[in-house]
């Protein structure tokens, strides 16, 4: 596995002095990154170690180090890069499942188009094809009439949540600014004696308000 590395990424790993947490890292990356602790009790059984009371604990321990983050971050970083997936690329193909127009695979009668005159978007989003044939008559009278076909979109509601939480959308951030020349305008109402120490104070007032960082 190690041989698969390149330099940057061994040095990254050598510069992991612990063995057990080497270890853990290798086995994360090499589960797909999908069970922490699963990753540490490898290790540990790898090096014959007895893993800690709090499994889950400890690998997340480990895996949170620095170092050992800076090296699963640099393979997961030249693993993206090597099949071009970014976050441009992730709300790109957002946008597609959500622009998917059944129309788009229907004849006009109807039915449904051919696979393979889909549009590409088709081909690879929907989760599933169901086809069943559909027979009428009984006996040497029995013969097909037709074939029933069910597709199973993908789900856009779900997807349209991805979209929204998307790094440049973030469509469902709270986000609560204060505008400083709001605050400025809204100033306490001064009383006074007469026009000239009314306007006196209300001036003050304004310098006040003004000059707050």
């Amino acid at each position: 596995m190690t041989a698969k590395f390149t330099k940057e990424q061994k040095e990254l790993l050598g510069a992991i002095t612990q063995e057990l947490r080497r270890e853990t890292a290798l086995a994360y990356i090499a589960n797909g990154y999908s069970n922490k602790k699963q990753a540490y009790i490898s290790a540990c059984e790898k090096m014959g170690k007895k893993p800690s009371k709090t499994p889950e604990s400890s690998a997340s321990e480990i895996l949170n180090y620095p170092n050992v983050t800076d090296f699963i971050n640099s393979v997961k970083a030249a693993a993206a890069a090597e099949v071009q997936i970014d976050a441009a690329y992730v709300l790109r193909r957002l946008v597609e499942i959500d622009q998917m127009d059944f129309l788009d695979i229907l004849n006009n009668d109807h039915s449904i188009k051919p696979p393979s005159e889909w549009p590409k978007v088709w081909r690879t989003y929907l989760s599933a094809i169901d086809m069943a044939e559909i027979w009428e008559g009984s006996g040497d009278e029995r013969q097909m009439s037709g074939m029933l076909k069910k597709i199973k979109w993908p789900d856009k509601v779900k997807n349209l949540e991805l979209l929204g939480k998307h790094v440049n959308v973030m469509a469902f951030k709270e986000k609560v600014e204060v505008d400083a020349t709001v605050i400025q305008s809204v100033m306490p109402v001064p009383t006074a004696d007469s026009v000239e120490s009314w306007e006196e104070s209300a001036k003050k007032n304004q310098d006040t308000i003004l000059s707050r960082d």
